[in-house]
């Protein structure tokens, strides 16, 4: 039925695209060279109605497969061999994937700011455009386009939040108009962080309780991009009401007793966990599954009696692990980056631990981990201390979100702050050993090398 409702959806839509694909398609070749200071082509035909308003956050070229790709490549979620790590097409994937310090995300703040570049020209127009609940939609539609494409952002080219020095080292630089002239400046994390949060908040004000398209942002999608955003900044008590209000709109979680463990694709497209639909841009074909490997420890923590185990992987012909349960619906190079309830199931628990709630910690751990095992022999689990039902359920966040594009980099950014989580990542590609530390600068990718020269704004440092 959604798949039927999305077809529909595209195609009533399809004049207005094709109106709006030459500035598009214009705006994205260009990005690749100029990046934020293009300016295009005035001739080109400028939306207008609210209807060219509505196309524009529709395209999901734009605004729903254009995801960070580099901090997955970086992850310890996959593992590469010497022949398929020297295949990659990009010589920056295989220096992403050994840490190079000179490795450049360059796709990926194309791709981001480009998104940014669609919404800002939503919300410079939106005023003129429409009126009514209309309106409010398409201003609160591309509100959180802008703020979880900054916030992506956020977690690539810059470093991990600590709110001691936020405001005093360098953040993203905050494009909030259409408008190419605008200066191109780099903020201060704290800024960065302050203008993700106030865009996120308006869009929650403004949007829909429900979407008809999950690849549209409702409610309950900034409520949860916001429980993220809190859960970076260690605002733990903010994180949980944010999580708490996304799952009164939507709670809903698959029962994977009910799953084939035998298909090749065992999660559909729009499946009723997804909250908000999209995908990272797939580079090199790294994410392949005949490609990207799971570490065969990580693949061991799950038990028999845990259905993620055969709905998330499959042993290939010499027993390699690789990855299959992606909630995209296939396993075609690109990885699903968009929400789902049962990540918001695991910040309500992470975050009631963290504040010495043990029960209630545990409660929501249950009412995931209930779906995700066997039926027959469930039983829930328990901890004596909120630090232990906290080391707990960050174990099964691991298990659960693996492969989520984003979440893990996130969390080994996050998470490496505490002595008690904090993880040394290393990688071993003919007999040489790769090393990604606790608290390296590495964990922040240079800016685009284009970028720093044409707009003189700060380079991370080495």
């Amino acid at each position: 039925m959604e798949r039927q409702k999305e077809k529909i959806m595209k195609k009533k839509y399809r004049a207005r695209l094709i109106a709006l694909t030459i500035l598009a398609v214009s705006l994205l070749l260009a990005s690749c060279e100029k990046f934020l200071d293009l300016k295009p082509n005035k001739a080109l035909s400028v939306p207008a109605t609210a209807g060219d308003l509505q196309a524009l956050l529709d395209n999901e070229t734009a605004m729903n497969t254009n995801y960070p790709a580099a901090g997955d490549i970086a992850s310890d979620d996959l593992r590469l061999n010497q022949a398929d790590w020297a295949k990659l097409f990009f010589i920056d994937d295989r220096k992403t994937y050994t840490w190079e310090g000179d490795a450049q995300a360059t796709q990926d703040w194309s791709n981001g700011y480009y998104t940014i570049f669609n919404a800002n020209a939503v919300l410079d127009l939106v005023d003129r455009a429409a009126t009514g609940e209309q309106h409010n939609i398409l201003k609160g539609s591309a509100l959180f386009f802008r703020g979880l494409s900054h916030f992506q952002l956020a977690q690539v080219f810059t470093l991990p939040y600590d709110k001691a020095t936020a405001s005093s080292i360098a953040g993203l630089p905050l494009r909030l108009s259409s408008d190419f002239n605008d200066k191109t400046v780099r903020s201060s994390l704290e800024q960065t962080y302050n203008q993700i949060r106030n865009d996120l908040e308006q869009a929650a004000g403004l949007l829909p309780l429900s979407s008809a398209y999950k690849t549209r942002p409702a409610r309950a999608a900034a409520f949860a991009v916001l429980a993220r955003l809190n859960l970076v900044l260690e605002d733990y008590a903010a994180a949980g009401r944010w999580a708490d209000s996304c799952l009164a709109l939507q709670s809903s979680l698959l029962d994977y007793n009910l799953l084939s463990a035998s298909a090749a694709n065992p999660f559909t497209l729009f499946n009723q966990e997804v909250i908000f639909h999209a995908i990272n841009k797939g580079n090199s074909g790294v994410f392949v599954a005949n490609v990207a490997r799971v570490d065969r420890e990580l693949y061991d923590a799950y038990d028999d009696d845990d259905l993620r185990k055969g709905l998330f992987f499959t042993l290939g012909a010499d027993q390699g692990v690789f990855f299959k349960g992606d909630y995209a619906g296939k396993n075609n190079g690109s990885l699903f980056a968009g929400i789902t309830t049962s990540e918001m199931y695991l910040v309500r628990a992470e975050c009631y631990a963290r504040e010495g709630k043990r029960e209630e910690a545990l409660e929501w751990l249950n009412k995931l981990l209930i779906k995700r095992r066997r039926a027959s022999s469930f039983v829930p689990f328990t901890a004596g201390t909120a630090e232990e039902a906290l080391g707990l359920i960050l174990q099964e966040r691991r298990k659960e979100l693996v492969f989520r594009s984003g979440l893990r980099w996130m969390d080994l950014r996050r998470l490496n702050r505490d002595a008690r989580f904090a993880v040394t990542l290393r990688r071993l590609l003919n007999g040489k050993e790769y090393v990604l530390g606790p608290g390296d600068k590495r964990y922040a990718f240079l800016i685009p090398e284009v970028v720093v020269t044409e707009t003189g704004v700060g380079q991370n440092e080495r």
